[in-house]
């Protein structure tokens, strides 16, 4: 077990018996200080904003309330600041509990003065692992904020968008820009599904052949892998399902045809999870066999060995009682009999072992 989640343990041993809304973190700590950035848009405008604090960022929603305005908070160690955050838009104090509360599952929360979303946010890493995290996002009217746990993200893409007036995301309302968000999230389901695929094939070639215990150490983790990302995707296609087919009044029409088109991804996402599970079970079968199959093959090698020399050991025992009356040991042929016969029923076992197929 890794320092982080013992950790994380250790903090859920802590909040357990604490009333409801209780704001205690059960992470472990990724940024020294919590990271600001703000986006302000409209169709014809972008600026990006980074304050130092709180109360900057604060100070700038304040001044620019007419412009929609993304605002992402990296870092969920400091309690006191996400409650500031949360009493600033009247968040309901059981969402700001599950903003801290990392190991929360996707899920989407329809209060009456804000809309609440929670995803799994992962990312694919050069060394082909998942790194996962969690995602926060509250909608307002005009403004969408979201909390991650470390810097880094899959929302670069969104940003160029934004900042180049690329596409429609300006001059749609705040709506369609959660949408982007999701959207950017299952699309990166995508690529970690379709690297695991790779890493599948290539290691079906590998079992197939010449399998070892490496590759089978590759396998598991391979599953747990899937699992990870399964875990992530499931949840989150029940939420876009629910902001699909409930009658949120913050969605407009225009923007429910983009939400049944991230439900359909993430169907298409855990089809592909489903058929890769079935085929990484597959390939522990196929590797359990192949090994198997091996031993089988060493093992007949090895009786057939043991078998030719069953009737050698009779000869060489019968021939070794040094009996006086044995008249072959007096012979001036005896030791070279002995040889030709044993060779001859080797030799004849082996045919026989070869019509058989057993060779």
């Amino acid at each position: 077990m890794n320092e982080s989640t013992e950790n994380q343990r250790a903090t859920m041993r802590l909040k357990a018996g604490l009333p409801p809304g209780s704001v205690v973190f059960t992470g472990s700590r990724k940024v020294d200080d919590l990271i600001f950035d703000i986006i302000l848009y409209s169709p014809k405008h972008c600026e990006t904003l980074s304050p130092a604090n709180w109360q900057e960022a604060r100070k700038i929603l304040d001044e620019h309330k007419a412009e929609k305005a993304w605002l992402n908070v990296t870092g969920l160690h400091d309690t006191q600041v996400i409650e500031e955050i949360g009493n600033y838009f009247s968040w309901h104090k059981l969402a700001i509990e599950d903003i801290v509360s990392v190991n929360q599952r996707a899920k989407l929360e329809d209060h009456d003065k804000h809309f609440y979303i929670v995803a799994r946010m992962l990312r694919l890493m050069p060394n082909r692992k998942i790194d996962e995290e969690q995602l926060s996002i509250f909608l307002h009217k005009n403004t969408i904020v979201t909390f991650q746990e470390k810097p880094g993200d899959v929302f670069d893409s969104l940003r160029n968008r934004l900042i180049e007036g690329k596409g429609a995301i300006r001059g749609r309302n705040i709506d369609y820009c959660l949408y982007a968000l999701l959207d950017s999230v299952v699309d990166q389901y995508f690529v970690i599904a379709e690297s695991l695929g790779d890493q599948l094939e290539e290691i079906e070639q590998l079992v197939m052949y010449k399998p070892n215990s490496f590759d089978l150490a590759m396998l598991h983790q391979l599953r747990r892998e899937l699992l990870k990302l399964r875990r992530a995707v499931y949840p989150m296609r029940e939420v876009a399902g629910r902001m699909n087919n409930t009658d949120l009044a913050i969605f407009e029409e225009g923007t429910r045809f983009f939400l049944r088109d991230l439900h359909d991804h993430c169907v298409q996402v855990m089809d592909n999870i489903e058929i890769q599970r079935d085929i990484a079970t597959g390939l522990m079968d196929v590797y359990m066999n192949t090994v198997s199959n091996r031993m089988n093959e060493i093992m007949k090698v090895l009786t057939i060995i043991a078998t030719i020399f069953i009737p050698l050991t009779f000869i060489a025992g019968v021939y070794g009682m040094n009996f006086d009356n044995m008249p072959e040991l007096h012979h001036p042929y005896g030791y070279h009999m002995v040889w030709a016969v044993m060779i001859a029923v080797a030799v004849v076992m082996l045919l026989w072992f070869r019509r058989k197929k057993w060779l």
